[in-house]
């Protein structure tokens, strides 16, 4: 009896070992005891016999339809495999990528188990329909679910899964156990209102903006930033918002902008895509680096119908690129109209306080013609009474002594010139009195009106601000007027003529000046 048996090789190959030369062995030994015919049928016999027991000798094409139809019984045809998508590529319709273990608990992608898969183009048209109601894209980093075969290619000698069917379902409930699972951890550390507690600046004219160059959302905002007419001030950090690596890059971008002092608010901006597009705005990276933002962060990244995670800790979440945009002149303009009415106000008040001025003025100057007419008329009446009284007399004296008359006519005829010139004189001392008063009174009302005028100017802050004073407040509007209404690490606001200065009180110190002058040697407190 001849006996075979196996044993692999270095290539690995199952060899067959033949007993038979250990027989043709034995045949020699005893050679002395056969004879010539004995031994030449014995060679014919071995002969077959190692014929018919060599293995059989395979083509490439045999041995792979072989594997292929080995791998075909084994795993049974068509099968769920899940994993995620990368190294994605299309060419004339048809999808290669590879399909890298989702599970393997190691976060370097080279790492991991993966195996090279295609997605022909009729399988695709056939899959699209589904994919694009679910709002599902076939992404750099996506996980899925896939139906299909295991195969050896031909051609290349390379092992491939070749995918026939895709489970959108699958995708959209790992995206939103992540997302839940995000939620959760944000909200134990406390992020969720990070960022919202951040207080918005009243002018943010200085935006700095996280967005893809060239991209239709970036456009949007742009354009509308420019048509509003205000001298806005955009600074943009490309990052790649969608595929692989683009969380990262986001995050790394609104950091880049944090950090940045030139910067007054920062918008995070993509337009719109499918559920699965928009997955690196569900992402950890993003989440927590919009949370620890220094800066108000306001996105605006395409959502329809629901919240992303970088919306759920953002300070202002829109619903598009342009309304984030509308969010940030909407702002502006408000402080410009609240800004004019306050202006309108005081101009309002100062207009109120000069009119009264000028009634008072005009008052004081018609009591002084009134007073100056009375005195002039009271002069007339009292030259006209003593016109008539003298006259009166002397008729009088002209009846009783009319011989006295001849004689006394020069001295009482002088007596009565002179009272009449002086009489004439005092009225005209008077008359003139009264054109000098006039005109004085006058000018001590204008004098008073400048000195009001001076002190209207005088209590414009406008004013004061021109001549470089400037007033500063608390981040709640207090006054500051000592030292006691500021404590260290404040915040306070500083309005100079052309603007506002924010600031941070770092250390607070008292005034020599303001502390009490302190007693010489000599004072004993007497």
């Amino acid at each position: 009896m001849t006996q075979q048996s196996f044993q692999f090789d270095d290539a690995g190959i199952a060899a067959e070992v033949d007993d038979a030369p250990a027989a043709a062995d034995g045949a020699e030994a005893n050679g002395s005891e056969m004879t010539a015919a004995e031994v030449a049928a014995a060679e014919a016999n071995e002969a077959e016999v190692a014929a018919a027991s060599a293995p059989e000798t395979l083509s490439i094409g045999e041995a792979i339809r072989a594997v292929n139809e080995a791998i075909s019984i084994g795993v049974g045809g068509l099968v769920w495999v899940r994993g995620e998508l990368h190294n994605t590529k299309i060419a004339k319709g048809h999808r290669y990528f590879d399909l890298v273990d989702d599970a393997a608990g190691n976060a370097d992608v080279r790492q991991r188990p993966k195996v090279s898969a295609q997605l022909f183009s009729n399988a695709f048209q056939r899959i699209q329909p589904r994919l694009e109601r679910a709002g599902v894209k076939l992404a750099e980093g996506l996980c899925v679910r896939m139906r299909g075969t295991f195969e050896v290619y031909a051609l290349s000698g390379r092992f491939n899964f070749r995918v026939v069917d895709v489970d959108p379902e699958f995708t959209l409930g790992n995206l939103a156990m992540q997302r839940d699972a995000l939620m959760r951890s944000l909200a134990a550390d406390g992020l969720l209102d990070a960022n919202s507690s951040r207080p918005m600046p009243l002018v943010p004219l200085r935006i700095g903006v996280v967005a893809s160059g060239g991209s239709e959302g970036w456009h949007d905002f742009r354009t509308n930033l420019e048509e509003s007419g205000l001298a806005f001030v955009v600074e943009l950090a490309h990052a790649r918002v969608q595929g692989a690596g683009a969380p990262m890059q986001v995050a790394r971008a609104i950091r880049g902008l944090a950090g940045r002092a030139d910067i007054d608010v920062v918008a995070v901006v993509r337009g719109g895509g499918s559920k699965s597009d928009l997955a690196t705005f569900d992402h950890e990276f993003v989440a927590r680096a919009i949370a620890a933002c220094n800066l108000p962060v306001i996105t605006g990244i395409g959502h329809d119908n629901d919240r992303s995670i970088a919306d759920e800790v953002a300070h202002t979440a829109c619903k598009t690129p342009t309304a984030c945009a509308q969010v940030v002149i909407d702002r502006v303009r408000a402080f410009q109209h609240e800004l004019d009415r306050r202006a309108n106000e005081l101009g309002h008040r100062v207009a109120g306080r000069l009119a009264a001025c000028d009634r008072a003025v005009s008052t004081r100057a018609e009591t002084a013609r009134r007073l100056a007419q009375r005195a002039v008329s009271g002069s007339v009446r009292g030259l006209a009474v003593r016109r008539r009284q003298l006259g009166a007399g002397a008729r009088r004296n002209l009846g009783r002594a009319d011989s006295a008359l001849t004689a006394r006519h020069r001295t009482i005829t002088a007596s009565a010139q002179r009272t009449l010139r002086d009489r004439g004189r005092r009225v005209d001392r008077l008359d003139a009195a009264w054109r000098l008063a006039a005109p004085r009174a006058l000018a001590v009302a204008t004098a008073q009106l400048a000195v009001l005028g001076a002190r209207v100017d005088a209590a414009d802050p406008s004013v004061a601000l021109a001549r470089g004073w400037s007033i500063t407040t608390t981040a709640d509007g207090r006054l500051v007027r000592s030292i006691a209404d500021v404590a260290s690490g404040e915040t306070l606001a500083t309005r100079v003529r052309d603007g506002e200065v924010r600031s941070t009180v770092t250390a607070v110190h008292e005034s020599d000046d303001a502390r009490p002058p302190r007693p010489s040697r000599g004072d004993n407190g007497g």
